[in-house]
């Protein structure tokens, strides 16, 4: 029985090296948890082995050097297990093994098994983190046992479970127990501890689901970002659809106008064809030669004609984009009180900005308006300074000053009813008209 224990003993020093394995980060860090909590049918685990019991009776007699056959136990034994690991370093066991117990210095043979619930330590884990395909863990455990004999006894113990990984679902195990219990279970009912070691290798099975979830950094936000948005207030039906009808009509006013600013593109596009043709025809028609005129006694010096005044250049149409950059700040409002410009405001400036700047005789009117929240004498500035902030990034955009006329018209010109929220929205708005 000694060189069993022996031989047990240095598999497990051997196997020392395995528990060096460890899992870390990019960074060489060895990561811990935390891990995601695992369902109760999760990480189930059952186990059988066969290997030998050795006891000593009356702990204290081992000093007895009258007494040298106090452990002659040594026979076979068994071993079943079932258990659970709750995460990947604690879990718990239940354990049935025995058979025969041995024999005591009156030769008198018994037979004992005993039932043991074990708390698991995954010192592997702990120590040196959660790793799916470890080869070797190391697994210590306390216990509370329960003898059956000639008679029955309580006891605690401790013991070693050493795991070898076969496969995701198959582990070979060595498994080094001892424990200690009242000397009562051979029925002689005299005092004194009796002292029971168990060694034992088997084949130990993990059942699906079998390994264990890292919870990411993210994984508490998901569940912060769910609460939050269930915090916020939610729009009443009557809501949703009064707003899914105002964006409905700013869609299909939208459309409108694109449909009529390239009906007028087209119109202009022909006239400007027809007015070519025209003039293109009249240059190619021959001129009447002239027959000079009879000498004439000049005349008294009178004052020179005014020259005549040549024709204003004609205005270049906007182009479709620069149209619809123009309608689209109708749609672009402004938070009650506020002047301030939103991002999408300032990609249609800048479309309108390089149009202007490519045809330098056209000027525009900025015109600020707001709904009707507040008295004019709040209004009517706050349209000006709305119209300002417009006028002004058209200006650092590289517009002239001349080409730019600023008026702030309060609430006096809504295009939406003020009676409600979304018309008060569409109220608050700056809107440019080419002069």
């Amino acid at each position: 029985m000694r060189k069993f224990f022996t031989i047990a003993l240095a598999l497990v020093l051997c196997a020392a090296a395995f528990a060096q394995e460890t899992n870390r980060d990019e960074n060489g860090k060895i990561k811990y948890g935390p891990y995601q909590t695992n369902k109760f049918w999760d990480n189930w685990f059952i186990g059988a082995g066969i290997g030998g019991n050795g006891h000593v009776d009356r702990i204290r007699d081992l000093f007895d050097g009258e007494r040298p056959d106090l452990a002659r136990g040594g026979t076979p034994a068994f071993q079943v297990f079932a258990g659970k690991w709750i995460d990947p370093c604690y879990g718990v066991r239940g354990v049935v093994q025995g058979w025969k117990g041995g024999h005591f210095n009156d030769n008198k043979d018994f037979k004992y098994w005993t039932v043991n619930g074990d708390f698991l330590v995954n010192a592997s884990n702990l120590f040196w983190g959660y790793k799916e395909k470890r080869v070797y863990n190391l697994v210590p455990y306390a216990s509370v046992m329960a003898i059956f004999s000639e008679g029955h006894a309580f006891g605690v113990g401790a013991g070693l479970l050493n795991t070898f990984r076969i496969s995701n679902s198959f582990n070979i195990f060595l498994d080094l127990r001892t424990g200690v219990a009242r000397q009562t279970i051979t029925g002689a009912g005299v005092g004194g501890k009796i002292l029971v070691n168990t060694a034992s290798v088997g084949v130990m099975y993990n059942f699906k689901k079998n390994n264990w979830t890292r919870c990411s950094a993210a994984c508490g936000k998901g569940d912060a970002a769910a609460s939050a948005a269930a915090a916020q207030p939610k729009a009443t039906q009557e809501e949703l659809e009064e707003l899914q009808k105002a964006r409905e009509n700013a869609l299909n006013a939208a459309t409108a106008a694109n449909n009529a600013a390239a009906a007028a593109n087209n119109a202009a596009a022909a006239a400007n064809a027809a007015t070519a043709a025209a003039l293109q025809q009249q240059q190619q028609k021959p001129q009447p030669a002239q027959e000079p005129a009879p000498a004439k006694a000049a005349p008294a010096e009178e004052p020179a004609p005014a020259p005549a005044q040549a024709a204003p250049a004609q205005k270049t149409v906007p182009t479709q984009e620069v149209q619809q950059a123009i309608q689209e700040l109708k749609d672009v409002q402004f938070a009650t009180g506020k002047p301030s410009l939103d991002e999408r405001a300032e990609k249609n400036l800048d479309t309108v900005a390089d149009y202007l700047k490519s045809n330098p005789d056209v000027r525009i009117e900025v015109a600020g308006h707001t709904d009707n929240t507040g008295t004019d004498a709040i209004n009517n500035p706050l349209s000006q300074k709305r119209a300002e902030v417009v006028a002004g990034y058209l200006k650092d955009r590289g517009v002239k000053d001349s080409q730019i006329e600023i008026k702030g018209y309060g609430s006096k010109k809504p295009i939406a009813d003020n009676s409600t929220a979304e018309g008060r929205q569409q109220n608050r708005r700056v809107e440019l008209n080419i002069l």
